[in-house]
């Protein structure tokens, strides 16, 4: 309820709908001037997270980001604890296109589904109804009977242009808003590979050009599936960059994860990736969350390639110079570590990755750990990671 009753969410809120100067909200809210440019100040701040600024009383700024900042703040604070408060005409119609879209297009949504697009719709609705307009123009297709759609984009034109009062230019790029937000929600299926978006497409172009070529171009993987994975993949990678470098994404929740070991060669793919793609296409100020990025590219990568494309036997050698018990002792215990592509040996081999010991052999080409005392119960892992390193 902290939210509800914080003066710095009245200010956002209340700038949203009529500029409002901090005489006024002071007034308003029987606070001192001085307590009201304090919360100014705040509220200039947390907008810049969102490249927004608070000019003449009110937020200025592209209304993507404005959209976004409401669903984000409704969604994820709101819906803790209740329904966010939209006029019952919003409310009624909202619901309304609600209904039209999900029987339109037959679609099966989960409960948080549900509530994602009715919030879209009142959000929109909202912004609409106190002549913000968007500027964005979605050049998506959808795939499907053309007939079909082009009734859909007439029919939400219509309910715009008829219920909210708002030109045809304006019921269009709202409609098509709509399309690209249910296409990259999943809720419809979309033919993302069309987009006219260079960044966009040029992004997914060389990301999948850099993966083809670490994972799959690999004897373990047919023609057919090789291309089949790179299609899906790209058309995934199309959906995610669409989200953030257009700023059509409405969800931003997640923070930082570290993923376990054995993923570290797509870490370093992500990574190095996006910070070089980030600078050479001067577009850092489009990611208006690095993290949910980086994490989205793990998870597809994760999700669409087996670790069998990816890991090579590495050859471990464990020589401590106390003997056999020590050696076994020491394999037991990283063989406990979880599976992975790692074979031990007592023997060093001309195929031998890496050499571990309590003993430093200078004369030896391949990877060396040393040992100097047996691994604590919670070093182990540390240890395996070593080893997998590349």
């Amino acid at each position: 309820m902290y939210l509800k009753e914080s003066y710095l969410f009245h200010f956002l809120e209340d700038s949203l709908v009529h500029p409002v100067t901090v005489r006024q909200f002071s007034k308003r809210y029987f606070i001192s001037m001085s307590r009201a440019y304090e919360l100014k100040s705040e509220l200039e701040s947390f907008l810049g997270l969102y490249h927004l600024e608070f000019k003449d009383g009110q937020i200025i700024g592209d209304e993507f980001s404005i959209r976004k900042l409401l669903f984000n703040i409704y969604y994820h604070f709101f819906n803790m604890i209740e329904a966010p408060v939209f006029e019952e005409e919003i409310k009624i119609d909202s619901k309304k296109m609600v209904n039209f879209v999900i029987s339109y297009f037959n679609l099966k949504l989960t409960p948080t589904g549900e509530v994602k697009l009715k919030l879209f719709f009142e959000i929109n609705y909202f912004r609409m109804k106190n002549n913000h307009q968007i500027e964005f123009y979605s050049s998506y297709d959808v795939i499907g009977d053309s007939e079909k759609i082009k009734h859909f984009n007439e029919a939400c034109q219509i309910f715009i242009n008829g219920v909210i009062k708002q030109p045809k230019l304006v019921s269009k790029k709202e409609t098509q808003n709509l399309i690209l937000f249910l296409g990259i929600e999943n809720l419809i299926d979309s033919d993302f590979n069309s987009s006219q978006n260079k960044c966009v497409k040029s992004m997914a172009d060389t990301f999948m050009d850099k993966v083809s070529k670490m994972y799959l171009e690999t004897d373990q993987i047919s023609d057919d599936l090789r291309g089949q994975l790179i299609q899906k993949m790209h058309t995934e990678l199309i959906k995610i960059n669409s989200r953030y470098l257009i700023h059509a994404n409405y969800m931003t929740t997640q923070t930082e994860i570290t993923f376990d070991t054995k993923y570290q060669t797509f870490h370093r793919c992500v990574t190095d990736f996006l910070f070089t793609n980030v600078e050479t296409n001067h577009i850092q100020n489009e990611f208006q969350n690095f993290n949910q990025l980086y994490l989205e590219y793990m998870l597809l990568l994760i999700n669409s390639i087996p670790l069998n494309y990816i890991s090579r036997t590495i050859h471990v050698c464990v020589d401590i110079s106390e003997g056999d018990l020590y050696n076994d002792y020491v394999i037991k215990m990283l063989t406990l570590q979880g599976e992975s592509a790692i074979k031990f040996e007592k023997r060093l081999s001309s195929q031998t990755d890496v050499y571990i010991s309590d003993v430093v052999m200078s004369h030896l080409k391949c990877r060396q750990i040393l040992l100097g005392k047996l691994p604590e119960d919670q070093d182990w892992q540390i240890l395996k990671a070593q080893i997998l390193e590349q």
